[in-house]
């Protein structure tokens, strides 16, 4: 029997190890945005972040465009009325002058306002330049005059191009009849996509740790209390529930990256003492973990005793200081 137990734990491990590898193998064919940061007109940062967990449209435009300009915003209008759910970001590259103020106004005087619908600057020219060329676009200036692509770039939940779409006639600058339906088309296909919600994974992932940090305990009390078996059930499901942490937490750090943190003075010393700790011993579980539940599977009851002893406050600090980190990031 608990032979039995041993192969179940490996080829679950196996299992979602594979799911996992597959997942993350099948959402890299796409590229992701680059990390980045403006100023929506209404005064808030605006980075990649944000754009996780919704279908967006971004393009790159300024107020003073007399021609590709306007044909790209009514373009949007139009996408936004027959797609309620598609978010627009619309980035200007001539950020100088059309500040994050300037937008405010000038959004609400050409009668662009929408629910949805975020205008970003905020940064200095070049910035911006460098910003549209992770989105795949042109920017720049030519005999002094301000250039940028006119093409719509389709995002999807994990703030990844999956599009790519010229929307007007190069020579007269007029709409192109046919980029709505072929914008629609694929905006729908990606809308209708099963997404992950990642955004809600840190939370998930803070909840795992208590979750394992309180039946550690459990399971602590349970084998002082004289129940074997109790105490088994706890500690497996300890361990199923760290298991879980460590493929949302790949699943996280995939999509979504590094959260940096932005406390300052004395904070930002104790953040990084339990970080530094946390990380290096959560390290140091994964094979302590394993081994001491063999030599349980082995009834090898004094030496999984005498490694349980180390193993159990690892664990413990791991799971609690998880908790910590979370609060302290969000």
């Amino acid at each position: 029997m608990k032979y039995l137990w041993i192969v179940f734990v490996v080829v679950v491990a196996c299992a979602v190890a594979a799911v996992v590898g597959l997942w993350l193998r099948k959402s890299g064919q796409y590229e992701r945005v680059p990390d980045f940061k403006v100023v929506e007109r209404s005064g808030k940062p605006l980075t990649r972040r944000d754009l996780l967990g919704d279908v967006w449209i971004v393009d790159f435009v300024f107020t003073r465009c007399p021609t590709a300009c306007p044909a790209m915003n009514s373009a949007i209008f139009d996408l936004r009325k027959k797609i309620p759910e598609l978010k627009i970001l619309t980035l200007s590259v001539d950020p100088d002058h059309d500040t994050p103020q300037h937008l405010a106004g000038w959004v609400k005087t050409m009668g662009l306002e929408q629910p949805g619908w975020f205008w970003g600057s905020g940064v200095s020219e070049g910035d911006m330049q460098t910003i549209a060329r992770g989105f795949l676009q042109g920017a720049g200036r030519v005999d002094g005059k301000v250039v940028h692509s006119e093409r719509f770039v389709l995002l999807d939940r994990y703030a990844r191009i999956r599009g790519v779409f010229p929307v007007l006639d190069p020579e007269t600058f007029l709409r192109d009849p046919g980029a709505p339906p072929r914008i629609e088309a694929e905006a729908r296909k990606v809308l209708a996509e099963p997404a992950i919600p990642v955004t809600k994974l840190p939370a998930a992932n803070a909840g795992l740790n208590g979750t394992s940090g309180v039946l550690l305990i459990l399971g602590l009390l349970l084998i002082k209390a004289k129940k074997p078996g109790a105490h088994k059930a706890a500690m497996l499901t300890a361990l199923g529930a760290s298991a879980l942490f460590l493929v949302s937490y790949l699943t996280v750090h995939h999509f979504i990256g590094s959260t940096p943190y932005q406390g300052q003075g004395a904070m930002r010393t104790v953040y990084f003492s339990i970080l530094i700790s946390h990380t290096v011993l959560a390290a140091l579980i994964v094979p302590l973990a394993m081994v001491t539940v063999y030599r349980a599977f082995q009834e090898d009851f004094d030496r999984h005793r005498a490694l349980a002893k180390w193993t159990f406050p690892v664990w413990l600090y791991v799971s609690v200081t998880g908790v910590v980190i979370y609060f302290m990031l969000y």
